[in-house]
């Protein structure tokens, strides 16, 4: 493999502009490897001190379905687009967080345990209520407010959250 540039990208070309020339419709860089390696590291650098901070809720109430739609205990990961894991357990169904209490990375279901919501980043785990049983973490997941409407259709509101000690809080969940 040649670590030389390739002979349509010559770096002197004064008809280069910004170290890039027209190739045959696209552009070719025109840089060395170490150039290509500190601006790519930069990069990775910056999208990844975004990623555990990321929050991808929204300020609108949710419809996540019905009651029906959740027949059983389990927890659902249909609407993670919104941070929101949907969680029916023990008679009760409703929204937590998605996001780690501990250093705000996203959370998903354990592979191997659907039962258990695991950390992408630090390996924190929390069992269906939210309750961590592993890992840093040691505050439990926040809820979300979550009804059902006049039509039937629950919703999730993102913007009114329940930390644990207010989780008997009539408008954290919705009974199953």
């Amino acid at each position: 493999m040649s670590t030389r540039p390739s002979q349509d990208c010559q770096p002197n070309d004064p008809s280069a502009e910004a170290g890039d020339r027209e190739n045959g419709g696209g552009t070719e860089a025109c840089f060395g490897r170490r150039t290509f390696f500190a601006i790519t590291s930069g990069c990775l650098l910056c999208s990844a001190a975004g990623t555990n901070r990321a929050h991808a809720g929204t300020d609108r109430p949710i419809d996540v379905g019905t009651v029906k739609d959740y027949p059983k205990d389990e927890i659902s990961e249909k609407f993670i687009r919104y941070d929101i894991f949907i969680i029916r357990n023990t008679g009760k169904l409703y929204a937590s967080t998605a996001i780690c209490p501990h250093k705000g990375n996203y959370l998903l279901l354990d592979p191997q345990n659907p039962g258990r919501i695991i950390c992408s980043g630090h390996d924190s785990n929390f069992d269906p209520e939210g309750i961590p049983t592993g890992g840093p973490a040691r505050r439990a997941l926040a809820r979300y407010a979550i009804s059902v409407n006049d039509k039937g259709r629950v919703i999730v509101d993102t913007s009114r959250e329940f930390p644990q000690a207010q989780w008997g809080d009539k408008a954290s969940y919705v009974a199953v």
